[in-house]
């Protein structure tokens, strides 16, 4: 007996393939329409994105005037594709600080893309979000500024520097938040004038000429007195009150590590008749501080005298960034944690030197030679520990002797400024926007 046609079908297994195919073509192409449909998302939040980076980080600028949202809109308008995605169609939400020299933006931009294929599913538009940020100012930063009070800065050069250098610290500060940034300035001439409470510890009180120390314990004292007649304690602190101040280094001091207790004698004068002026600028450092009064009104008081020790005032501008140094220097209480870990991530670190001429040591012990290869010393123990050095050379000949010295010094040719005016703002601008950088992220 033959099957029956309805058996016979009912058994047949030719033409499945084609029946599911069937069956899976839809969502089939909706899954490769969905694929292409996210490519189109990806690339208008792509297209976005950068417009909206672009426009934030103008807008962020300090030296921007204008409303925010308006450049950022600018921004869209100009660089967005509007077969992608209408610009006026994105939606933005500005948050705005901008507080003295210090600036920070963020936004959030929304808008639709309409979807191609899996409109057919329902989907017809997806809702895109992107959001950006940009600050404009400063966070944890350590700076030494080492300027040059030598003789040869008299008249418009030391002018120039109270008044521009006082603009640097005060714009520097401005710019940065609270207890973020911490500013060492570092006079030199002849010498680095020590203060003397803070770095006696450091000075080797046989050095202090025997007679002065007699002199300044028997000024108050009846006749036959005698050193004699005095403590070894006593002695101590009378040698420490008629101490200048100053320091003779060794060639191991130049490398931003602790000098050793009572290891260091008394600068000594190879001219008797200056007396203590030999231990020139007489204008002690300022260490770790934010206090712009205090930082400015000592910069205005510098007046120009003396011999050029670049070598010994750039080891101190360098021990000021050293975490050898943290807790011995003094300085503005919040920043008892400073000077940050070198090498570290804590503080962006930057030494500036500047001068207006070649080394002239005053120590009759050291030639010009021996100092400068001390200053490269320093230099290249910063760089290698990532402080950013700059160095800026006032008037000076370009090819030199002292132009040669100093371009050796910074981490590169970019950060080896020449004034060749009566100013040194241009130059303080300058190192002022390299640390004041646009930071943004997305």
């Amino acid at each position: 007996m033959q099957p029956s046609v309805i058996a016979r079908f009912s058994r047949s297994k030719r033409g499945n393939i084609a029946l599911l195919s069937a069956l899976l073509a839809v969502p089939l192409l909706v899954l490769a329409g969905g694929a292409v449909d996210l490519m189109k998302i990806a690339g208008a939040r792509s297209e976005v994105l950068g417009a909206l980076d672009a426009g934030i980080l103008a807008a962020a600028s300090l030296t921007n005037p204008r409303d925010p949202e308006t450049v950022i809109r600018e921004y869209l308008d100009t660089n967005v594709d509007p077969t992608i995605i209408d610009p006026a169609s994105i939606t933005l939400n500005v948050t705005a600080e901008k507080t003295g020299r210090f600036s920070n933006i963020e936004v959030a931009a929304n808008f639709n893309i309409d979807t191609d294929f899996v409109d057919v599913i329902g989907f017809h538009t997806v809702p895109v979000a992107v959001t950006s940020s940009a600050t404009h100012g400063i966070a944890n930063v350590e700076i030494s500024l080492v300027l040059d009070v030598s003789g040869s800065m008299s008249g418009d050069k030391i002018a120039a520097l109270r008044t521009d250098a006082a603009n640097f610290v005060t714009e520097m500060l401005d710019a940065s938040p609270a207890d973020s940034t911490s500013i060492s300035v570092v006079p030199y001439s002849s010498n680095v004038t020590l203060n003397k409470a803070t770095f006696s510890n450091y000075l080797d009180k046989d050095s202090i000429d025997e007679d002065a120390i007699e002199d300044h314990l028997c000024e108050s004292a009846g006749p036959g007195c005698s050193i004699d007649d005095f403590t070894d304690e006593e002695k101590e602190v009378a040698a420490v009150a008629v101490w200048n101040g100053c320091l003779e280094y060794e060639s191991t001091d130049f490398d931003g590590s602790l000098l050793p207790f009572n290891g260091r004698n008394e600068t000594a004068s190879p001219n008797e008749d200056n007396g203590k002026d030999d231990c020139r600028p007489g204008v002690e450092p300022i260490f770790l501080s934010q206090n712009v009064t205090t930082l400015t009104n000592q910069i205005g008081s510098y007046v120009a005298s003396g011999e050029t020790a670049m070598h010994v005032a750039t080891m101190w501008g360098y021990n000021a960034l050293s975490d050898s140094w943290r807790g011995r220097l003094g300085g503005d209480a919040v920043f008892a944690d400073r000077p940050t870990q070198l090498g570290g991530d804590e503080a962006y670190k930057i030494l500036v030197v500047m001068t207006d001429g070649k080394i002239n040591p005053h120590d009759a012990d050291v030639s010009k030679a021996v100092a400068g290869n001390r200053f490269l010393a320093v230099c290249n123990a910063a760089k290698a520990n990532d402080v950013s050095v700059w160095a800026i050379g006032f008037q000076i000949d370009e090819g030199g002797e002292a132009d040669q010295l100093l371009s050796q010094c910074p981490n590169n040719a970019s950060q080896y400024l020449l004034s060749g005016d009566s100013s040194l703002a241009d130059e303080f601008d300058t190192i002022f926007e390299s640390i004041a950088k646009l930071r943004v992220t997305s």
